[in-house]
């Protein structure tokens, strides 16, 4: 069954569309360093059964050791499409069971806005602030100015590095987007081994677009040296508007491709039937990022499989870190992705909700790091 694009696509359309970075985990220096997500590759049938097996338990397993200080004031800087509010009601929920108060500041996906957000939580002086989708260099003065306040500012999906120094805390971030991308590699490869001819699309305005795709080429090129890569760039207005035929026409010059793969599923959407009416038939769909709009194409096999992003439990997380910080504790566990999960045809559960959590009972578990009941 297709479906027309709608705004539920999620975070990384907002972030597509404005050119900046939206929600992920990432690590890079040291104090909060490497993330250890990359994973191993998975070429195997039995680790490509392991990705396509939900998740039992969210990866992060060291409790807080300390007391988780309560009565802490928050801004949260939230974006405007459902994704963000996802992101934003999950937060408040973690925040709400460990006493903290969070104040919600809405900016629309411009500069100038952001920085009037950012501005706000100067004049706040919150313990922290989190965000989704947003790379400092919108809000470079800003930032800034939270570094000398000593703010501590956490940030979901940035291409940018964490700077513990500076408080500034990148959640998924460029190891978990090149593993995602990696990981599909590995998944696609075990569905059409050494014949895969894959078309990636990317959307050049969006860097961790650009990490995903970068893990699923130099993964494949290690799996399979004849399985050539193809990659166009689709420029973010063109979603669900001229994206189907400028990829139709692509496949149309390029007749060896026989797979395509979405690095941001929402640029999967209509391509079957596209495909279909141009008399490209058996072109294999593959994505990331999937969200409502996509789950139908999954389950009834039009799209082979999809990995699935944790925006369901990212608010968790960002509470978890700083839960951590707040109490003294190392901010290290925080350092893996909640889990990997790629949805297929056979795994997928049927849901009405906008996205699909990874772990399904996250809350509890969290809440178990938190000795909350």
């Amino acid at each position: 069954m297709e479906n027309a694009i709608d705004e539920r696509a999620g975070s990384r359309w907002k972030v597509a569309m404005t050119g900046v970075v939206a929600i992920v985990i990432a690590a890079t220096l040291a104090g909060f360093g490497t993330s250890s997500i990359s994973g191993a590759a998975t070429s195997n049938g039995a680790s490509t059964q392991k990705l396509t097996t939900r998740p039992t338990h969210i990866a992060i397993t060291t409790p807080v050791s300390r007391s988780i200080p309560t009565g802490k004031a928050i801004d949260y800087v939230e974006c405007t499409v459902p994704g963000c509010s996802t992101h934003y009601a999950s937060f408040a929920s973690a925040a709400k069971l460990l006493g903290w108060t969070v104040h919600p500041i809405v900016a629309q996906p411009t500069p100038a806005s952001i920085q009037v957000a950012f501005t706000q939580v100067i004049n706040d002086h919150p313990a922290a602030v989190v965000s989704v989708g947003y790379s400092k260099a919108e809000y470079l003065t800003q930032w800034n100015e939270l570094v000398t306040d000593h703010i501590t500012n956490v940030a979901g999906d940035s291409a940018d590095p964490s700077s513990p120094a500076q408080h500034y805390y990148v959640i998924y971030g460029a190891p978990y987007n090149t593993a995602e991308g990696a990981r599909m590699a590995d998944f696609a490869y075990a569905k059409q081994g050494s014949s895969l001819r894959p078309l990636v699309l990317n959307i050049p305005s969006f860097a961790i677009n650009q990490d995903v795709t970068n893990g699923f080429v130099h993964e494949l090129k290690k799996l399979c040296a004849k399985c050539e890569s193809s990659v166009i760039g689709i420029d973010a207005s063109a979603i669900g508007t001229t994206a189907g035929s400028q990829v139709v026409g692509y496949v149309q010059g390029h007749p060896g491709i026989n797979a395509i793969y979405a690095t941001y599923d929402a640029l999967s959407l209509g391509l079957s039937s596209a495909l279909n009416q141009a008399g490209l038939h058996g072109v294999k769909l593959y994505g990331s990022s999937p969200g409502n709009a996509n789950f139908a194409n999954i389950a009834d096999g039009t799209e082979v499989g999809a990995y699935l992003t944790p925006v369901v439990e990212d608010g968790y997380q960002f509470a978890d870190l700083l839960a951590r910080l707040f109490a003294g504790d190392s901010p290290a566990p925080d350092e893996v992705a909640v889990g990997q999960w790629i949805l297929t045809k056979s795994n997928i559960p049927s849901s009405s909700a906008e996205y699909i959590p990874i772990v399904a009972n996250y809350a509890s578990q969290f809440k178990a790091l938190w000795k909350k009941r």
